[in-house]
């Protein structure tokens, strides 16, 4: 049942992905002559017209094939011959239908569940925040020089700077207080300052598009921080996880009490990982949809294209860097599994 469960959960993200990809590049009469979803061997393959559709034997990524788009084309139809913004938008129309869903699934969480904001109801007695001076009917709105806007944003950024003392910035009748707070320690790594935020069981429909919002961005920022974290050393290249730990987390995510709260949870971490995959597939690294996005804004910028076989070369080299780095995660992964 996990298998399956992770088929689809992998599979809806990446044919929204690919479908964006498709949709844009329709608009801008790019011929397209495959959509496939899976890779390597075709399992089955229809379509008459110029574009072929198909099911490939391993269930993981997909493709959209795009003619002149790894080489060099006169076709009318050639992905080259497109003006650099119209090819920009073909490029990261994969990753903007990614973060789309994970906004929409927002959406139906916090319409299901309810939200929280950033709105104090309770301070607790002798806590760091009674004693700085924060009353119940206080909105955090800045932690330090971070805004705040859910209580995921707060949490995070007392997970990564808690042992600091931060200035809160609260907002009162209408105007913003300053409070200097001492956190203390929960528990191991843990950092409070004794508040709880105002949770609504029924938000109205601009709270909800709001807090929707708000979430998407909070996982776009985890996401950066994440890997600016994994850059600078700050957490280990066995932190990260790929498909196999993803699996084993969609197993665990599925076995709660009811099968709504399964289905609920699988939801949330969608969201999650269909955001990281729409930012991932952003950043500007060869072979990856942001790599390629560079060469369109220095052709927009120089007035001038890179010539094909040199950008083809870049994206070689880092796709080759990519599949080296998915053998790494996934042999990590494994060793995770093993006792």
């Amino acid at each position: 049942m996990t298998i399956l469960i992770a088929v689809l959960f992998f599979g809806v993200m990446i044919f929204l992905h690919e479908l964006g990809h498709f949709i844009a590049a329709r608009i801008f009469h790019v011929t397209v002559h495959e959509f496939a979803l899976g890779m390597g061997p075709k399992l089955i393959s229809w379509g008459k017209k110029e574009t072929r559709y198909s099911l490939r034997l391993i269930p993981m990524g997909g493709f959209v094939r795009l003619e002149g788009e790894d080489e060099s084309s006169q076709d009318p139809g050639s992905l080259t011959k497109k003006p650099a913004w119209q090819r920009l938008i073909i490029l990261v129309s994969g990753a903007f239908m990614n973060i789309l869903l994970g906004f929409l699934i927002f959406i139906f969480l916090n319409i299901s569940t309810g939200t929280s904001t950033s709105e104090v109801t309770y301070v607790v007695p002798d806590s760091p925040a009674a004693m700085s001076g924060i009353e119940v009917g206080d909105t955090i709105v800045k932690l330090d020089h971070t805004g705040i806007h859910t209580m995921d944003d707060m949490h995070y950024f007392f997970y990564r700077n808690g042992r600091e003392t931060v200035d809160v910035t609260v907002r009162r009748g209408g105007e913003k207080q300053t409070f200097s707070v001492n956190p203390q320690q929960e528990a191991e790594d843990g950092y409070i300052i004794g508040i709880h935020g105002n949770y609504i069981e029924h938000p109205g429909f601009l709270l909800t598009i709001r807090s929707s919002w708000y979430d998407t961005v909070f996982v776009g920022k985890v996401v950066y921080l994440s890997l600016w974290d994994l850059l600078t050393g700050k957490v280990g290249m066995r932190e990260m996880s790929g498909p196999v730990g993803i699996v084993g987390v969609i197993g665990e995510a599925a076995q709660q009490s009811t099968l709504w709260l399964s289905f609920l949870n699988v939801l949330y971490l969608m969201a999650m990982i269909s955001i990281n995959l729409g930012i991932f597939n952003l950043l500007p690294f060869p072979a990856l949809d942001g790599g390629r996005a560079v060469f369109a804004i220095v052709e927009m910028i120089r007035r001038k294209p890179v010539k094909p076989e040199h950008e083809g070369w870049v994206h070689a080299v880092g796709f080759a860097l990519l599949i080296a780095l998915m053998l790494f995660v996934t042999w990590s992964d494994i060793q995770k599994l093993i006792p």
